[in-house]
Protein backbone atom coordinates (compact mmCIF):
# COMPACT_ATOMS: atom_id res chain seq x y z
CA UNK A 1 0.00 0.00 0.00
CA UNK A 2 2.63 2.36 0.68
CA UNK A 3 4.36 1.68 -2.97
CA UNK A 4 1.05 2.25 -4.16
CA UNK A 5 0.54 5.60 -2.13
CA UNK A 6 4.34 6.80 -3.21
CA UNK A 7 2.98 5.81 -7.07
CA UNK A 8 5.50 3.57 -7.57
CA UNK A 9 3.36 0.46 -8.35
CA UNK A 10 3.19 -0.47 -12.10
CA UNK A 11 0.15 0.22 -13.72
CA UNK A 12 -0.99 -3.24 -13.88
CA UNK A 13 -0.57 -4.09 -10.70
CA UNK A 14 -1.83 -0.77 -9.33
CA UNK A 15 -4.65 -1.63 -11.43
CA UNK A 16 -5.63 -3.99 -9.02
CA UNK A 17 -7.12 -1.66 -6.67
CA UNK A 18 -9.60 -0.41 -8.90
CA UNK A 19 -12.05 -0.06 -6.73
CA UNK A 20 -10.24 1.74 -4.14
CA UNK A 21 -9.40 4.51 -6.70
CA UNK A 22 -12.94 4.63 -7.77
CA UNK A 23 -13.59 5.30 -3.90
CA UNK A 24 -11.00 8.20 -3.69
CA UNK A 25 -12.73 9.85 -6.63
CA UNK A 26 -16.21 10.27 -4.92
CA UNK A 27 -14.63 10.62 -1.07
CA UNK A 28 -14.20 14.56 -0.05
CA UNK A 29 -10.63 14.43 0.99
CA UNK A 30 -11.66 16.96 4.04
CA UNK A 31 -13.62 13.90 5.21
CA UNK A 32 -12.62 11.44 7.70
CA UNK A 33 -12.76 9.16 5.12
CA UNK A 34 -15.25 6.56 3.70
CA UNK A 35 -14.94 2.75 4.03
CA UNK A 36 -16.26 0.52 1.00
CA UNK A 37 -17.34 -2.87 1.27
CA UNK A 38 -19.20 -4.61 -1.93
CA UNK A 39 -19.63 -8.09 -3.49
CA UNK A 40 -21.34 -10.22 -5.70
CA UNK A 41 -22.21 -13.52 -4.22
CA UNK A 42 -23.73 -16.61 -4.93
CA UNK A 43 -23.57 -19.19 -2.36
CA UNK A 44 -26.71 -21.31 -3.35
CA UNK A 45 -27.98 -22.74 -6.85
CA UNK A 46 -30.61 -20.10 -7.96
CA UNK A 47 -29.48 -17.07 -5.83
CA UNK A 48 -27.18 -14.04 -6.75
CA UNK A 49 -26.85 -10.77 -4.31
CA UNK A 50 -25.25 -7.85 -5.12
CA UNK A 51 -24.23 -5.45 -2.54
CA UNK A 52 -21.86 -1.96 -2.03
CA UNK A 53 -22.27 -0.30 0.86
CA UNK A 54 -19.84 2.85 1.96
CA UNK A 55 -19.82 4.17 5.30
CA UNK A 56 -17.78 6.88 6.98
CA UNK A 57 -14.84 5.82 9.07
CA UNK A 58 -15.11 5.30 12.26
CA UNK A 59 -18.89 5.66 12.00
CA UNK A 60 -19.02 1.42 13.30
CA UNK A 61 -17.53 2.78 16.68
CA UNK A 62 -20.67 4.84 17.39
CA UNK A 63 -22.89 2.20 18.70
CA UNK A 64 -20.62 0.10 20.80
CA UNK A 65 -22.84 -1.44 22.59
CA UNK A 66 -24.95 -2.61 19.54
CA UNK A 67 -21.81 -3.33 17.56
CA UNK A 68 -20.65 -5.73 20.52
CA UNK A 69 -23.48 -7.79 20.33
CA UNK A 70 -23.92 -8.36 16.79
CA UNK A 71 -20.19 -9.79 16.58
CA UNK A 72 -20.75 -11.77 19.99
CA UNK A 73 -23.20 -13.58 17.83
CA UNK A 74 -20.92 -14.52 15.61
CA UNK A 75 -18.07 -15.96 18.16
CA UNK A 76 -19.00 -19.48 18.24
CA UNK A 77 -17.20 -22.28 16.02
CA UNK A 78 -20.91 -24.22 15.71
CA UNK A 79 -22.30 -20.16 14.97
CA UNK A 80 -20.25 -19.95 12.13
CA UNK A 81 -20.97 -23.34 11.12
CA UNK A 82 -25.12 -22.87 11.15
CA UNK A 83 -24.25 -19.55 8.96
CA UNK A 84 -22.32 -21.28 6.60
CA UNK A 85 -24.77 -24.23 5.86
CA UNK A 86 -27.85 -21.65 5.92
CA UNK A 87 -25.88 -19.34 3.01
CA UNK A 88 -25.52 -23.13 0.99
CA UNK A 89 -29.30 -23.75 1.17
CA UNK A 90 -29.46 -26.06 3.54
CA UNK A 91 -32.02 -23.60 6.06
CA UNK A 92 -34.33 -26.22 7.90
CA UNK A 93 -34.22 -27.28 11.45
CA UNK A 94 -33.95 -31.18 10.69
CA UNK A 95 -30.76 -30.49 8.56
CA UNK A 96 -29.27 -27.77 10.91
CA UNK A 97 -29.74 -29.81 13.77
CA UNK A 98 -27.08 -32.35 12.13
CA UNK A 99 -24.55 -29.61 12.19
CA UNK A 100 -21.18 -30.86 14.32
CA UNK A 101 -20.94 -29.58 17.31
CA UNK A 102 -24.25 -30.21 18.23
CA UNK A 103 -25.32 -32.23 21.28
CA UNK A 104 -29.26 -31.85 21.20
CA UNK A 105 -32.04 -29.92 19.64
CA UNK A 106 -31.99 -27.07 22.55
CA UNK A 107 -28.51 -25.95 21.98
CA UNK A 108 -29.49 -25.83 18.09
CA UNK A 109 -32.74 -23.29 19.32
CA UNK A 110 -30.02 -21.63 21.47
CA UNK A 111 -27.62 -20.77 19.03
CA UNK A 112 -30.56 -20.10 16.26
CA UNK A 113 -31.94 -17.18 18.83
CA UNK A 114 -28.35 -15.80 19.62
CA UNK A 115 -28.33 -15.47 15.50
CA UNK A 116 -31.78 -14.34 15.06
CA UNK A 117 -31.39 -11.60 17.69
CA UNK A 118 -28.41 -10.14 16.42
CA UNK A 119 -30.04 -9.94 12.75
CA UNK A 120 -27.59 -12.44 10.77
CA UNK A 121 -30.38 -15.47 10.41
CA UNK A 122 -34.28 -14.48 9.76
CA UNK A 123 -37.24 -17.13 9.97
CA UNK A 124 -39.80 -16.41 7.37
CA UNK A 125 -41.28 -19.53 7.15
CA UNK A 126 -41.39 -21.62 10.53
CA UNK A 127 -38.70 -23.96 11.08
CA UNK A 128 -36.04 -22.58 8.08
CA UNK A 129 -33.62 -20.09 8.69
CA UNK A 130 -31.82 -17.82 6.10
CA UNK A 131 -29.33 -15.29 6.38
CA UNK A 132 -31.08 -11.92 5.05
CA UNK A 133 -30.49 -10.60 1.71
CA UNK A 134 -28.61 -7.65 3.37
CA UNK A 135 -26.63 -9.31 5.83
CA UNK A 136 -24.84 -11.98 3.47
CA UNK A 137 -22.18 -9.47 1.67
CA UNK A 138 -21.81 -8.11 5.30
CA UNK A 139 -21.75 -11.56 7.15
CA UNK A 140 -18.43 -12.38 4.44
CA UNK A 141 -16.65 -9.40 4.55
CA UNK A 142 -16.62 -9.24 8.59
CA UNK A 143 -15.36 -13.15 8.11
CA UNK A 144 -13.10 -12.07 5.53
CA UNK A 145 -11.10 -9.23 7.82
CA UNK A 146 -11.43 -11.99 10.88
CA UNK A 147 -9.63 -14.24 8.71
CA UNK A 148 -7.08 -11.95 7.72
CA UNK A 149 -6.46 -10.65 11.24
CA UNK A 150 -2.95 -11.49 12.81
CA UNK A 151 -2.92 -14.00 14.86
CA UNK A 152 -3.03 -13.65 18.76
CA UNK A 153 0.29 -13.26 20.44
CA UNK A 154 1.96 -16.48 21.09
CA UNK A 155 0.41 -18.68 18.49
CA UNK A 156 1.76 -21.01 16.27
CA UNK A 157 1.70 -19.73 12.51
CA UNK A 158 4.17 -22.53 10.88
CA UNK A 159 0.80 -23.97 9.11
CA UNK A 160 -0.43 -20.51 8.78
CA UNK A 161 -1.53 -20.54 4.45
CA UNK A 162 1.36 -18.90 2.74
CA UNK A 163 -1.53 -17.09 0.66
CA UNK A 164 -2.62 -14.94 3.63
CA UNK A 165 -1.79 -10.98 3.15
CA UNK A 166 -2.02 -11.74 -0.71
CA UNK A 167 -4.28 -9.07 -2.68
CA UNK A 168 -6.24 -11.33 -4.92
CA UNK A 169 -7.06 -10.53 -8.30
CA UNK A 170 -9.64 -8.16 -8.80
CA UNK A 171 -12.12 -9.75 -10.91
CA UNK A 172 -13.62 -8.27 -13.81
CA UNK A 173 -11.80 -4.78 -14.29
CA UNK A 174 -14.93 -2.73 -14.15
CA UNK A 175 -15.62 0.20 -12.07
CA UNK A 176 -19.65 0.44 -11.57
CA UNK A 177 -21.08 4.49 -11.69
CA UNK A 178 -23.25 5.05 -8.64
CA UNK A 179 -22.59 6.53 -5.27
CA UNK A 180 -21.00 5.55 -2.33
CA UNK A 181 -23.87 3.20 -0.24
CA UNK A 182 -25.65 2.54 -3.88
CA UNK A 183 -26.31 -0.83 -4.25
CA UNK A 184 -26.92 -2.74 -7.72
CA UNK A 185 -30.25 -4.30 -7.78
CA UNK A 186 -30.66 -7.28 -10.87
CA UNK A 187 -32.61 -7.56 -12.73
CA UNK A 188 -33.01 -4.12 -13.33
CA UNK A 189 -30.94 -0.74 -12.83
CA UNK A 190 -32.71 0.44 -9.76
CA UNK A 191 -30.37 2.29 -8.08
CA UNK A 192 -31.92 3.80 -4.56
CA UNK A 193 -30.23 5.61 -2.37
CA UNK A 194 -27.73 4.32 -0.16
CA UNK A 195 -27.73 3.53 3.35
CA UNK A 196 -26.56 5.65 6.12
CA UNK A 197 -24.53 4.28 9.11
CA UNK A 198 -26.37 1.89 10.91
CA UNK A 199 -28.93 1.55 8.54
CA UNK A 200 -30.67 -1.28 6.42
CA UNK A 201 -31.02 -1.26 2.80
CA UNK A 202 -32.34 -3.40 0.46
CA UNK A 203 -30.05 -6.08 -1.44
CA UNK A 204 -31.14 -8.28 -4.15
CA UNK A 205 -33.25 -11.10 -3.27
CA UNK A 206 -32.99 -14.41 -3.81
CA UNK A 207 -33.43 -15.39 -7.20
CA UNK A 208 -35.10 -18.92 -7.45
Amino acid sequence: MSDLEAGTVASEDADDFWALHGLEQRVDPRDEGTVLFTGVVRPAPGERYVWQQGVPAGSGFDHPERAASVLSALGHPVRLALLQAALAGHRSTGVLAETPGLATTGQLHHHLRILVAAGWLETAIRGHYSVPATRVVPLLVVLAAAAGAPAPVGADNREADPGDGHVPEAGPRENRPGLIGNHENRPGANRPGGPGPGSDATAEERLG
